[in-house]
């Protein structure tokens, strides 16, 4: 089984500077140096165990570590490569995977992605659909040393992420292409002049942070709500003041359609269960008398990122926000369907649970529903991962600043319904998260 541990660490990074061949990737071990009494010297994001002895390490300013011995020392360097305009340049490492012992493969931004077959102790640059328009590559996993997948932001002209995949080790890729969501409503509640709009749910703009494989066959994938600030996700005729209520000739845009990108991979198909107002049960309409300029309104539940997920089973889901707090259940079985409160008669994909919100919106009233659950709002602090001990207990590293540290992660024993705050290591200390 994986690990994956987040900590934060301190960066001191010298990059020299190369004339080099187009393309080519360094991993430089002797340019480094500690800044403080740290194991190595970089912002971590991503660390994934093969086994209980041998680790890689990856995060800001090109930074790749590695281990042999359960993390009693490291080796630590620098990745850099050619890119597209033929300069040396780094890049920020967000995800790493080991495929087997020996071949791992590590992604960031700048459309970086390297592969080990020494279990890190050289690294190459590897080809991939996101390097020619130096786009973030923000997750990766395989499930063999040929055979995986990548995702990150989008890279055609359709503006919509795809889940990439290779069977050779990044020589070739293919790609799937983002599914169809559920049914939104957006625009105008109570205007005669300009009826609300319904439309299907799209992937424009967004921007896809994990894949997680359960087994060969099951998967699921996690993004953001992002609808490229109106300038993807189709708008609507906007009205006048109250005054008159008629259209103005412009047009305009709202939240209120965006929904967190959530897919699962079954079987070579993706299917859509991204979070929307409608499969969460709320109308948008946060007013118990709105007028003809009143538009149905977006909230905090709805237009949040997912990094941090748990695949519970086959067909159960765990997400938690990587703002505010948010924790969801998605229930994804053949038999888990939510009634569209917008739009009677269709029922969404999947069931939803909000198991941790503070403050949720409540339909048709301008008050706040009270949080969820009603006695305890659980504090996450950014999380990025959620790692599954032997014993089943779930782990979210909480984010801890360098001065003052809190040394603390949450936890939960019951797949997410609840949380508790657990500190291993002592206060006062500079230790790096879990």
């Amino acid at each position: 089984m994986n690990k994956k541990i987040t900590p934060t660490l301190i960066l001191m990074l010298f990059i020299l500077v190369a004339q080099t061949s187009f393309g080519q990737g360094f991993y430089n071990t002797t340019n480094w140096r500690f800044s403080n009494p740290k194991q190595f010297g970089f912002t971590v994001a991503d660390i994934d165990f093969i086994d209980n002895n041998n680790g890689i390490a990856v995060g800001a300013n090109s930074g790749i570590a590695y281990t042999k011995d359960a993390g009693v020392t490291w080796n630590y360097g620098a990745f850099t490569f050619i890119g597209t305009a033929g300069l040396q340049i780094g890049s920020a490492f967000q995800d790493v995977h080991f495929a087997s012992t020996n071949v791992a493969y590590a992604v960031g931004t700048n459309g970086c992605m390297a592969k080990t077959t020494d279990g890190g102790a050289n690294w190459s640059l590897v080809n991939n659909p996101l390097f020619a328009g130096a786009k973030n590559v923000n997750t990766v996993w395989f499930l063999d040393a040929n055979k995986g997948y990548i995702a990150g932001q989008f890279n055609t002209p359709d503006s919509l992420p795809k889940l990439y995949s290779t069977t050779n080790g990044g020589a070739t890729w293919d790609s799937l292409n983002a599914p169809i969501g559920g049914r939104t409503k957006y625009g105008y509640v109570a205007n005669t002049n300009l009826a609300p709009i319904i439309t299907n749910i799209n992937a424009k703009a967004k921007e896809i942070f994990r894949i997680k494989f359960l087994n060969a066959n099951t998967a699921y994938i996690s993004g953001g709500s992002s609808s490229g600030s109106g300038n993807f996700f189709p708008t609507h005729p906007a009205a006048a003041t109250t005054g008159t209520c008629l259209p103005t000739g412009g047009n305009t845009t709202a939240a209120s359609n965006d929904a967190s990108l959530v897919w699962k991979f079954s079987n070579g198909v993706l299917t859509d269960y991204s979070v929307s107002k409608e499969r969460l049960g709320y109308n948008g309409i946060y007013n118990a008398a709105p007028n003809c300029s009143y538009r149905f309104a977006s909230n905090g539940i709805h237009t949040n990122s997912f990094k941090a997920m748990h695949i519970v089973n086959d067909t159960t889901l765990l997400l938690v926000s990587f703002n505010n707090n948010f924790v969801v259940r998605i229930n994804t079985g053949v038999n888990d369907s939510t009634a569209n409160i917008n739009v009677p008669g269709v029922f969404e994909r999947g069931k939803y649970t909000l198991l941790n919100a503070p403050n949720p919106p409540t339909n048709n009233n301008s008050t706040l529903s009270p949080p969820i659950p009603t006695n305890a709002i659980f504090t996450f602090s950014n999380p990025l991962e959620i790692v599954k001990g032997v014993n089943g207990k779930l782990y979210i590293p909480v984010q801890s600043p360098l001065l003052g540290p809190v040394n603390r992660m949450m936890t939960s024993i019951d797949t997410g319904r609840t949380w508790v705050e657990e500190r291993f290591l002592p206060l006062g200390r500079n230790y790096s998260n879990f």
